[in-house]
């Protein structure tokens, strides 16, 4: 499970995943002139599906998104994480506050891979005993 993490940093850091422009609905988010902080209303707008991440999966997101390049000596903001859909693509997110004062500091764009994962983290699915890095 660690070396399917550790390829899946390498594979989003190479890949530019913090400024990834797809031609998605998330890139007016995901983008370098994006603001810092977006209200997580104005992400739910339209056809966008949010679902809120399990305290697991949120601890696997925040572990996820500090490792990505360039790091960071401190947590992101944020103390649940959402899963964002819309139009085929996923938007993941750490949201901090509440209601109408919700919003999102820390976003990335989530490859099949990373959902899937998340997936796993969210049953409890565990590497076998024995199995390498």
């Amino acid at each position: 499970m660690r070396s399917v993490a550790l390829a899946a940093l390498v594979i989003l850091a190479a890949g530019g995943i913090a400024q990834a422009q797809d031609g998605s609905v998330f890139d007016q988010w995901l983008s370098p002139s994006s603001p810092t902080c977006v209200p997580l209303e104005t992400i739910k707008k339209g056809n966008v599906e949010a679902i809120e991440l399990t305290p697991r999966q949120f601890e696997f997101f925040r572990g996820l998104y500090i490792a990505i390049p360039p790091t960071s000596r401190q947590l992101p903001p944020g103390d649940r994480a959402f899963e964002f859909r819309a139009g085929g693509k996923v938007m993941l997110g750490l949201v901090t506050g509440k209601g109408k004062m919700a919003e999102t500091c820390a976003r990335l764009p989530a490859p099949d891979f990373i959902i899937e994962m998340l997936a796993e983290v969210a049953t409890g699915v565990t590497a076998g005993f024995g199995d390498g890095l």
